[in-house]
């Protein structure tokens, strides 16, 4: 099993499996009604601008999604600080350590980029790289992202096998 720690959206402390589903990322959320949530946040204990409810996970063999779910509309894709941290080697010793583990992408949701943390070096890693896509792309508060799981540098590639996400 394959264990990818994803920090920064919402808290838990284990870890969950990913359901292997294909997803297709258009906005319209009924293809996630069988993927169970794989975090459920309580509403209200927010310390930002951001009061997330609920992350579910799925993946296939060519991305890993989430679904990203708040209690109010917020705009995912610009005017927020809203960061990813995906650990793909599962080595809190390597990448960019924060919050126990080393993510080797650090992907900025507002700013449709990211880094790739690798032997002390950074590399910037545009959308297009990684495939990455979210809908929709206007403000809501339930929204569906993808990362194409062969597009980042080959060091930090997420295999297609069954994945996990935890949190601080």
């Amino acid at each position: 099993m394959r264990f990818i720690p994803l920090i920064g959206l919402v808290a838990i402390t284990s870890a969950v499996l990913a359901e292997q589903a294909p997803i297709c990322i258009d906005g319209a959320l009924d293809d996630w009604s069988d993927i169970p949530r794989a975090v459920e946040d309580s509403t209200g204990d927010t310390t930002g601008d951001i009061d997330f409810t609920g992350l579910s996970m799925a993946d296939d063999d060519l991305f890993f999604f989430l679904r990203i779910e708040a209690v109010a509309d917020f705009d995912l894709s610009e005017n927020n600080s809203l960061r990813i941290y995906l650990d793909t080697d599962v080595d809190a010793s390597t990448g960019f350590a924060i919050g126990g583990i080393g993510a080797e992408l650090e992907w900025r949701l507002g700013d449709l980029e990211g880094t790739f943390h690798h032997d002390g070096q950074q590399t910037a890693v545009y959308y297009t790289e990684i495939r990455f896509r979210g809908q929709p792309t206007v403000t809501s508060n339930d929204f569906e992202v993808a990362f194409g799981v062969k597009g980042l540098p080959s060091a930090a590639r997420l295999s297609s096998s069954r994945r996990a996400v935890r949190s601080r």
